[in-house]
């Protein structure tokens, strides 16, 4: 089966048009989520007006920070968004089952799998985190042309794009946490190249879109109509995956 990214934009914004009670409540969830975020996220040490910083000033400004509060923040930001995200892909999934009540049997859903859904994406992270651990160390060792940092990076990111589908198909299937996993990387054979264009549109050209919006927006005023914007494009994103996601298994 052809997959057609037009059609699942299409299919996408007239899911989100017919479902408007649904989409104005994680609209709400994401922006509280935004204002929680905020809360706990620990400031980085600014680099001054030096717009070409050095190794040293780098290291010097990271030394600063307490690496506690810091890893303490990130985690929590990322389990908070993670949880979310799953409550959406598993409510898109009831709706799209044409279930009663999704949303209490999206959240239902999202109790009963969400630890599953942590452990899938820490292990498809896992090799993309150590090929950055490696391509900063690099750098931090001014040995910034490491072939073996290069490919443990790109490594990572082969195997992050094989099974980024593999915590969606948990949640709107039965299988376990390794057949998941083990469905989607088959599913995935002599496909490397669609799920690629997923993951550029999904990680990198709408989150760019996002951001240029925020930057010609700018003031603290119609940083509130940005903050709306940015949980309805998160929103979308889920939408989009679990669309892609339904073709994809499918072909």
């Amino acid at each position: 089966m052809q997959i057609n990214f037009t059609q699942i934009f299409q299919d996408s914004l007239n899911f989100m048009r017919n479902q408007r009670k649904s989409v104005l409540i994680f609209i709400g969830i994401f922006v509280v989520a935004q204002l929680i975020n905020q809360l706990v996220s620990v400031p980085l040490p600014s680099l001054g007006n030096n717009p070409n910083p050095s190794q040293q000033d780098i290291i010097n400004a990271l030394s600063k920070v307490e690496p506690t509060a810091l890893i303490g923040s990130f985690v929590f930001q990322q389990l908070l968004m993670s949880f979310i995200a799953t409550f959406g892909i598993a409510t898109i999934h009831h709706i799209s089952q044409q279930n009663q009540n999704p949303i209490n049997q999206g959240l239902m859903l999202t109790l009963r799998r969400f630890l599953g859904v942590v452990v899938l994406d820490i292990f498809m992270s896992l090799p993309l985190l150590f090929g950055m651990v490696d391509v900063v160390s690099s750098f931090l060792s001014k040995n910034a042309h490491s072939p073996l940092a290069f490919v443990s990076m790109v490594f990572g990111l082969f195997f992050f794009v094989r099974l980024c589908l593999s915590p969606v198909h948990y949640i709107a299937s039965n299988q376990s946490i390794g057949q998941s996993a083990l469905q989607v990387w088959r599913a995935g054979v002599k496909r490397n190249g669609i799920l690629i264009i997923y993951a550029l549109i999904t990680y990198l050209l709408l989150p760019l879109l996002v951001n240029s919006v925020g930057a010609i927006l700018g003031t603290s005023f119609l940083s509130v109509i940005f903050g709306i914007l940015v949980a309805l494009f998160q929103l979308f994103i889920l939408v989009f995956t679990y669309r892609f996601y339904s073709l994809f298994m499918k072909a």
